[in-house]
């Protein structure tokens, strides 16, 4: 509204415009629609362009800090049984040497099972981009069996039922009993036999080898719950024996009858 229509900062009723003659209309004014370009000096324009450029350059490190972000590819396993566990040595392999075991995962444990999987999708969107999910299990393979679905494990009690999948590692697990207390070396292979029910922690990662783009698990660390049917029917030496056990015998325990004059038995 022009200047000369406001009398100190009142708004002018219809009856005060019609009696000064003033058409309502032409107090009323609207763009025409062009553009408007302000100019070089004009500090509000400065000030938007210092705006727009702090918000597209705060959006950016938005969305590097989300490609960052890598999502979990960690799995801890229920309760379930190992096979061929490689745990005091490593086992030599195509590609060198690897500590490793083999699981079986029961596929009636829903959940479980949903989170193998979700790991499994979390690395290969971590290593290959938002899309990569979609691909798993075509262009990008997974080492996961079906034992069910496979002749080999047809009759095959350990698997029956089950999801396989083994992990791998170039250094020795972190091994624990069910107190969480170290198993030492020594003691490795009558804790982790094959048969043995543990838990394990198991890390998924995409690897990419003559364009061939795969999902494999690393091995973190196994805990022993506890003692399982041995796989293969092996028993311990301790057990077989246990009712000929000789509480008396001493390896060292010698008597003078045993030894001739010249310190020989």
């Amino acid at each position: 509204m022009p200047k000369k229509h406001i009398k100190e900062h009142k708004l002018l009723s219809p009856a005060t415009l019609g009696k000064n003659k003033v058409a309502l209309k032409d107090l009323i004014t609207a763009s025409d629609g062009n553009p408007v370009i302000a100019p070089e000096g004009d500090k509000m324009q400065s000030h938007l362009k210092r705006r727009n450029g702090f918000c597209k350059s705060q959006l950016n490190r938005e969305r590097k800090k989300m490609q960052n972000e890598k999502k979990n590819t960690k799995f801890v396993s229920p309760e379930i049984r190992s096979s061929f566990p490689h745990l005091v040595k490593p086992a030599e392999e195509k590609f060198g040497s690897k500590f490793s075991v083999s699981l079986g995962l029961p596929k009636d444990n829903e959940e479980a099972v949903e989170a193998l999987f979700e790991v499994i999708r979390n690395a290969a969107e971590n290593k290959w981009g938002p899309k990569a999910p979609e691909q798993v299990g075509n262009s990008i393979k997974i080492f996961v069996e079906d034992c069910d679905e496979l002749e080999k494990y047809k009759d095959d009690p350990v698997y029956k039922g089950c999801l396989k999948f083994s992990a791998k590692s170039d250094r020795r697990p972190g091994l624990v009993d069910p107190k969480l207390n170290p198993v030492a070396l020594e003691d490795i292979e009558d804790f982790f036999y094959p048969g043995a029910i543990v838990r394990v922690s198991v890390t998924a990662y995409g690897t990419e080898t003559g364009g061939s783009r795969t999902i494999a698990f690393g091995l973190n660390n196994v805990m022993f719950v506890r003692d399982g049917e041995r796989i293969g029917g092996g028993s311990k030496a301790e057990d077989d024996f246990a009712d000929y056990k000789d509480e008396t015998y001493d390896r060292f325990e010698q008597s003078e009858d045993d030894v001739d004059e010249d310190g020989v038995f």
